[in-house]
């Protein structure tokens, strides 16, 4: 998907949609190289907050910084009542998943 793009489309990186696809830091360095990554999307492999799961977050915050992304940075998890809720309560209310993705995003700035 992402190696096709058309060049005027821009890119919104998810981590829990590159990791399904077994190649998230190459599909993440692919849209960061062409420069149209305008939204990144950071969350668990399993929609939980950005440290938890297998998500190699060291890796994909020194790309981002190689690349010189400087868009938004938005948690997008699941949450208990939302519309993309779990179909149990993995995470915890949404403040603590909050909560407990903004401690761990800050590490990186």
């Amino acid at each position: 998907m992402i190696e096709n793009a058309e060049p005027k489309k821009i890119i919104a990186a998810t981590t829990a949609t590159l990791r399904i696809c077994q190649r998230l830091l190459a599909s993440l360095e692919t849209a960061l190289k062409s420069g149209r990554v305008t939204h990144f999307h950071a969350c668990a492999n399993n929609r939980g907050a950005p440290g938890d799961g297998i998500v190699p977050w060291d890796a994909v915050m020194q790309l981002l910084k190689q690349y010189g992304y400087a868009g938004h940075i938005t948690m997008e998890t699941f949450a208990p009542g939302g519309l993309d809720a779990s179909w149990v309560n993995v995470h915890g209310t949404p403040d603590e998943v909050a909560l407990r993705g903004l401690h761990f995003l800050q590490r990186y700035f």
